[in-house]
């Protein structure tokens, strides 16, 4: 059964060279400038899943509480594994 309410979790941003390599681990392209990744840590309880595509990834601007969407939903790895990375697409790289 599908939820009728909005679902989230929270998690942390990785750093760019953590996201490349394991993307490349498992046979997949990381580009720095239009993805980042994410992962639940350390909990590893939430994470995206198949029909998550195109959903937002959202943070506080920098000192502020004030919601900014920085990602959109790419792939996860594993069938829907939470202890690895997910992938985004950067909405800066997309939106001028």
């Amino acid at each position: 059964m599908e939820p009728t309410t909005l679902q989230y979790g929270e998690t942390v941003v990785q750093d760019p060279s953590y996201c490349a390599q394991l993307a490349a681990s498992s046979g997949n392209f990381f580009d720095s400038t239009g993805q980042l990744c994410e992962i639940d840590a350390p909990t590893y309880a939430d994470g995206t899943c198949s029909g998550n595509s195109g959903g937002p990834l959202i943070a506080a601007l920098p000192g502020t509480t004030t919601p900014v969407e920085i990602g959109l939903t790419s792939y996860g790895m594993n069938s829907c594994d939470t202890a690895l990375a997910q992938y985004f697409t950067r909405t800066d790289a997309i939106y001028g």
